[in-house]
């Protein structure tokens, strides 16, 4: 053979021997890329971590022929088992106790590499039909392996078998290790959203039930809410219901918060909103009187109540004040007052004050009246006696006269305390009073023609039970003031009018509610001080000069209509004129208008007993009687006149008897006289009137009743009057 073609044989042959190579390679490489795949193939549906370990080693010891494969947990030196697959036992983790020298550890932290069998690894394969010729060992680091290995063993004599798919090897640990990372993370993940999907399923059922929870209390709050503004609105309700004056004001800044109806009307204006010290007081800044510090306890909490009165600088009125602090609508700590107008009851307390005064004092002055009457009669009865002797009235007559208008004057005094004394009323009669306020002004008017006099009476004419000649003095009282306060002329306004008097005005003046007379006397002059006012119906109190008045006439005036169950009022203004108000009760009697009788001398000559503690009295009256043709017994006491009635028996045909005596009064001694002789006439006679125990005898049956001082003409009427009757 041409050596030529020897050397093409060779060269094909070598090029042959190079496909062969190239070729086993190329198969090589597609065995393992078919490795690769199957393995990549197998986990990717794995959901397990385990599953993957354990399918690794299997796909990796049965295409390669391993009969040996492991995977663990380096703990120290020693392999911790996490899966195993062996070719010659379906057993569990055979070979462990498996465990690394310090060396072999050492050389892991470089990669993967290829021992044999000897003093770097120890295993235990004790009872089965393997022996290890090459071990393979990968490491490798995951998401829940901190240090691990793939342990590989061989039984084939072919020293390089492991050593040439080592790298295949790494690759599939590395491929295996990421599935794994990746399920844990997964697990992990998995796990997590489960956590958070039951934490979010957990919340969101706490939120629902706190919702429903929030819902419940929004619905209650709601409630409470309209409940709160309910309760408020009727709580506004009531404070505006209430009779008193009633505001809320913040304790810090004094703004006034609310306002009730009473005090808008009662202020004039609703100041809501305003500062309570300038709005109700005209204050620049909080009162001196303000209860703030006292409404709190030293805890800051709601105290006690602080109550006060004062007078009011806005509305001039004064107030009982009630203070406290409460919690107001909206949380905060106000002040509540409530106070109430006591000015008409200020009033009312001092006129029941001043009646009770007047009550006092009058019961002095009844008593000084009483014995001024007394000593008046003595000197009347004695001028009376004079003047019926001729003998005395050329020489004396003027003196005489004179005597007798002292007397009458100082008789009008003692008229005039005794009407203060409530003790001036002597006969009372049904009485048209339109006729007597109309001839007591004419007949005052004819003398004042300074004055412009207006009257307007009551149709049809009020009638009342009265003693004319007191409530003519009364109003003659009434016009003397009211000319003296206009010494220039001004208007004199007189009415009559039906009214009705209620608790509220009848209370202070101790009178009866019912139906009066009102009779209004008002004059346009000077006026008076409120001072004067408060005193103007005491008695010796006059703003006149010595010779113009006692100061009894206004106290006489009130005394005389207290006296008729009535009684009497004055407003008055410094420049506004002064106006008197009378109250009377109305009477439903028919008046009764009489003709006065002119004054004379009526004789008799029966028996009378004339009875008086006062031995003046009895020398004065016997000598009137007598020289009128009567006999005359006297008797200085109550027992004494007893003890001639019982001698006397009916031979007495009139007895005239003092009413106040000491021990046995005039009183006892009439019962005791109508005891013996139920028919014997008595004439009752008195320095007081026909008020009180004087009416009571009457009403028992007395025949009469004579005021002291008295003149022999009217002694002589009244004797002969009732002598007659009898």
């Amino acid at each position: 053979m041409p050596e030529e073609l020897k050397d093409n044989i060779r060269a094909l042959e070598q090029k042959i021997l190079v496909l062969e190579e190239e070729n086993a390679q190329l198969a090589e490489r597609a065995e393992d890329a078919m490795l690769l795949g199957l393995v990549s193939e197998n986990i990717q549906n794995l959901t397990s971590g385990a599953e993957v370990i354990e399918n690794t080693l299997e796909r990796i010891s049965i295409l390669k022929t391993i009969p040996y494969a492991t995977c663990a947990e380096v703990h120290d030196t020693r392999l911790q088992p996490i899966a195993t697959y062996t070719a010659f036992s379906e057993g569990g983790h055979i070979g462990y106790p498996i465990e690394l020298n310090p060396g072999l550890m050492r050389e892991l932290e470089f990669g993967p590499t290829i021992i044999d069998p000897g003093d770097e690894i120890q295993y235990q394969f004790n009872d089965q039909p393997f022996t290890p010729r090459q071990i393979a060992i990968v490491p490798f680091q995951s998401q829940t392996v901190s240090n691990g290995v793939f342990l590989f063993m061989d039984s084939d004599t072919n020293e390089n078998r492991l050593r040439q798919f080592l790298i295949l090897l790494n690759q599939v640990v590395e491929m295996a290790v990421a599935k794994y990372d990746n399920l844990y993370l997964l697990e992990a993940l998995t796990r997590s959203k489960n956590e958070l999907e039951n934490r979010v399923r957990q919340r969101t059922n706490d939120l629902a039930r706190t919702n429903e929870i929030l819902e419940v209390e929004i619905e209650e709050r709601i409630d409470s809410e309209r409940v709160l503004k309910e309760t408020h609105h009727t709580f506004i309700k009531v404070l505006d219901s209430i009779d008193a004056t009633i505001y809320v004001a913040d304790m810090d800044s004094h703004e006034i918060l609310f306002m009730n109806k009473n005090m808008i009307d009662a202020f004039g204006g609703d100041y809501t909103g305003e500062l309570c010290f300038k709005a109700f007081r005209g204050e620049e800044r909080p009162c001196g009187i303000c209860t703030n510090s006292r409404l709190l306890n030293k805890e800051g909490n709601l105290g006690e109540v602080a109550v006060w009165q004062g007078e009011n600088p806005k509305t001039g009125k004064t107030y009982i004040n009630y203070d406290r602090a409460i919690k107001w609508i909206d949380g905060r700590i106000v002040r509540l007052q409530i106070a109430t107008d006591i000015t008409q009851l200020r009033e009312m307390e001092q006129q029941l004050h001043q009646s009770q005064k007047f009550e006092a004092i009058g019961t002095l002055a009844g008593g000084v009246a009483h014995d001024f009457n007394n000593l008046l009669m003595g000197i009347q009865g004695r001028i009376s006696l004079m003047s019926m002797d001729p003998a005395q009235l050329p020489t004396n007559s003027e003196h005489i006269e004179a005597i007798g208008e002292y007397v009458r004057s100082a008789t009008d005094l003692t008229r005039q305390l005794l009407g203060f004394a409530r003790g001036g009323k002597y006969e009372v009669k049904p009485t048209d009073i339109n006729e007597l306020v109309r001839k007591s002004v004419n007949m005052f008017g004819r003398t004042r023609k300074e004055l412009k006099i207006h009257a307007k009476f009551q149709r049809p004419a009020p009638v009342v039970n009265v003693d004319r000649s007191q409530i003519e003095q009364v109003m003659i009282n009434l016009y003397v003031n009211a000319w003296q306060a206009m010494p220039i002329g001004g208007e004199l306004y007189l009415e009559t009018r039906i009214t009705s008097v209620d608790s509220t005005q009848a209370i202070p003046h101790q009178v009866i509610p019912g139906r009066y007379v009102n009779i209004s006397v008002t004059d346009t002059g000077t006026g008076m001080q409120e001072r004067v006012r408060q005193r103007i119906f005491d008695p010796f109190f006059t703003t006149k000069e010595k010779e113009r008045g006692t100061g009894l006439g206004l106290a006489s005036a009130y005394g005389i209509i207290k006296n008729h169950d009535g009684f009497i009022t004055v407003a008055s203004e410094i420049g506004q004129g002064t106006s008197f108000q009378i109250y009377l009760p109305l009477s439903d009697s028919k008046a009764r208008h009489e003709t006065p009788a002119a004054e004379k001398y009526l004789h008799g000559s029966e028996t009378i007993l004339l009875v008086d503690d006062e031995q003046m009295i009895l020398d004065v009256g016997q000598a009137m009687l007598e020289n009128l043709g009567y006999r005359v017994l006297t008797a200085r006491s109550g027992e004494n006149a007893m003890a001639q009635v019982e001698k006397g028996g009916n031979s007495i045909d009139l007895v005239i008897l003092d009413l106040v005596m000491p021990s046995m009064d005039g009183g006892v001694v009439f019962s005791r006289i109508r005891e013996l002789f139920p028919q014997m006439a008595v004439l009752l006679s008195s320095g007081y009137a026909i008020d009180g125990q004087a009416a009571q005898i009457l009403q028992r049956g007395c025949n009469g009743f004579i005021q002291k001082p008295f003149s022999v003409a009217g002694l002589s009427e009244k004797v002969r009057q009732i002598l007659d009757q009898t």
